[in-house]
């Protein structure tokens, strides 16, 4: 039984690994979109959080992403298995990247 328990755990693991893969590369999209949208350069540091919800054949992605100034944003990004979209990209209040 111990066993079992195990081999539950690591198949667990492996799926987290996989959905930080998914994190860093949505996230890389949300960020690329907005410099896009709004003529930026913003670049993309990592995933501070994420979170996802999949239903009829739509993920929607909910993301707290760090970019290197420091700044903290809140990207949601619904994707399909043949496009993606931005939602909303949003800088959290109160970070102001370190400046006073």
């Amino acid at each position: 039984m111990a066993q079992v328990a195990q081999g539950v755990q690591l198949q667990s693991q492996e799926w987290v690994m996989v959905e930080n893969k998914d994190y860093d590369r949505v996230s890389k999209y949300a960020v690329a979109e907005e410099n896009r949208r709004k003529g930026g350069h913003l670049k993309f540091k990592c995933v501070i959080k994420g979170s996802k919800i999949n239903q009829w054949g739509i993920t929607l992605y909910n993301l707290i992403i760090e970019a290197t100034n420091d700044n903290q944003y809140q990207a949601f990004v619904w994707e399909t298995q043949s496009d993606k979209g931005l939602i909303s990209f949003l800088q959290l209040p109160g970070n102001d990247g370190g400046r006073a």
